[in-house]
């Protein structure tokens, strides 16, 4: 458990890593907003297709738990008008973390965080702010998948 926690937070800190980037060279940022965006949804096809490859609960839980976990997203964002897209797409991914907790999980979401942190406007304490949820999310999927799905 301890070190899937580690993971979860090293993974978490790709938007980070991301936001500085960001900061370091704004030119090059905006110049490659479009590939950044691609860069993301690749990211995010190949994170849900590893998901449902390498978890071990059948396809119809996989695909009932995957649409159950973006409905809820959805719903999140339209009470919660500041959540950023990227913050809702790294909730969904605390999830899918914290059941398929996996070295190949957890370094395709931080490699997400790169190009996610770089397209959050603001400073890193709104950063943080718009992105804690996915470490709450992560650490109660843990439990339940330790401690229930077991």
């Amino acid at each position: 458990m301890i070190t899937e926690l580690l993971a979860l937070l090293i993974s978490y800190s790709g938007i980070f890593i991301g936001k500085y980037l960001s900061k370091a060279a704004k030119e090059e940022v905006e110049a490659g907003r479009k590939n950044l965006q691609i860069l993301k949804i690749s990211l995010s096809v190949i994170i849900f297709l590893l998901f449902l490859v390498m978890t071990p609960f059948s396809l119809l839980f996989k695909i009932t738990l995957y649409a159950l976990i973006i409905i809820l997203v959805i719903i999140w964002r339209r009470f919660r008008e500041k959540t950023s897209k990227p913050a809702s797409d790294l909730y969904v991914f605390g999830v899918l973390f914290g059941l398929n907790p996996t070295f190949l999980m957890s370094v395709l979401i931080f490699l997400y965080g790169f190009p996610s942190g770089s397209l959050i406007k603001g400073s890193y304490v709104k950063v943080l702010k718009k992105t804690w949820i996915y470490l709450l999310l992560g650490v109660v999927a843990l439990i339940v998948r330790n401690y229930f799905l077991s």
